[in-house]
């Protein structure tokens, strides 16, 4: 009997127990409050009937991999990882040529079909049409400008231009993952939308759905969310639970999985179980059948990047199995803030490692068209 029996049928918890062992023991201890993380079996979630959208089907074991190096990128000289992203402008069957040759596999997911975001009625379709030429999946970050809160995209304000993005979103009529304001739980100064209330992010999260789905754009398109994890010494980020739409809205739950490890200001390197285990639980309980992902997953540059990754990789596999795609974050020096900046290039080690690790076929990359 699979967690997504023990959820969706009502059973008698003496025929539960008997006909779950390990994995029921657990998952009551969770819902009743009594056990600190959710003790559930590899081959019990391979059961889960996912409510994804088919257009991308979820594997029942394993998970895909991907990339969000961005298509115009330039990176410095000193950056140059085994000659495999050099400066200049990358196309994405470049990008994909050179995950393949670091990585061994080709990646399934390719998180920068815009440059950043995309805004109002603007569908970057010739980005996308080359991503899925070179074999992945397009992940493109929605967002409406000039952003001014939620509520006017929740009353209408933005309804024409929001149908055009269906639009053309029905048109290109390959899969598409959509995540509407990436970051919505960031802190006030990280990000122009993030300091919103949770309840007006939802309202203009459904209203963005529901205007594409009357465009035709739901045939293809796979809704998810990115939502940032952590707590620190000095803050935490707003609970990302809290900004999740009812689940008949939402694909794919994707968590900002990056390890921070800034001492002087507070933020000290967290294990990636400890960072996201708390969260996942959550999520598995509220949101059964809904697959998760690291959108981003990256770890501080240093002498201990590798022994994080390694560890990160392998808990994922073996304790996460409802995580169903990991997104590698590589750009050097990304995330200039008041946090400082936060460098996830890989060292020659991390590659070694992530490589080792992609080569079991839990971790599914793709095949260029």
């Amino acid at each position: 009997m699979s967690i997504d029996d023990i959820l969706y049928k009502d059973i008698e918890r003496r025929q539960f127990l008997k006909g779950t062992g390990k994995a029921a023991l657990g998952l009551a201890g969770l819902l009743s409050g009594c056990a600190p993380t959710l003790k559930e079996l590899r081959e019990d979630v391979a059961k889960i009937n996912w409510l994804c959208n088919r257009a991308f089907p979820m594997p029942s074991v394993g998970c895909y991999v991907g990339t969000n190096m961005e298509r115009g990128y330039y990176r410095s000289l000193e950056s140059i990882v085994g000659g495999f992203l050099a400066g200049g402008y990358r196309s994405a069957e470049s990008i994909a040529e050179g995950f393949k040759k670091e990585y061994g596999i080709y990646p399934a997911l390719f998180g920068a079909a815009g440059k950043y975001n995309t805004f109002n009625a603007l569908f970057p379709r010739s980005s996308c049409e080359e991503i899925i030429r070179a074999g992945s999946i397009p992940i493109l970050y929605y967002s409406i400008s000039p952003f001014e809160g939620y509520r006017p995209i929740a009353r209408g304000q933005f309804d024409d231009d929001i149908k055009r993005f269906g639009n053309q979103v029905a048109e290109f009529g390959q899969p598409i993952i959509i995540i509407p304001f990436p970051q919505t739980n960031d802190t006030p100064t990280g990000t122009s939308w993030g300091g919103n209330p949770a309840n007006e992010f939802k309202d203009a999260y459904v209203r963005i759905h529901g205007l594409c789905k009357k465009e035709g754009a739901n045939k293809n398109a796979i809704w998810g969310l990115k939502l940032k994890i952590g707590r620190w010494q000095s803050f935490s980020y707003t609970d990302p639970i809290t900004f999740i739409p009812a689940q008949e809205y939402v694909d794919i739950l994707g968590w900002s999985v990056n390890d921070h490890n800034k001492p002087e200001i507070g933020m000290y390197s967290q294990s990636l179980e400890t960072m996201v285990g708390p969260y996942y639980d959550e999520a598995a309980t509220k949101f059964p059948r809904t697959p998760q992902f690291y959108f981003e997953l990256s770890a501080a540059k240093g002498p201990m990047q590798h022994i994080w990754m390694d560890k990160g990789l392998t808990v994922t596999e073996n304790r996460f199995p409802r995580v169903k795609g990991i997104i590698l974050d590589e750009i050097p020096g990304k995330g200039g803030s008041r946090y400082g900046v936060f460098d996830p290039a890989p060292t020659e080690k991390t590659l070694q490692v992530i490589r080792k690790h992609f080569a079991n076929p839990y971790f599914i990359g793709s095949i260029p068209k």
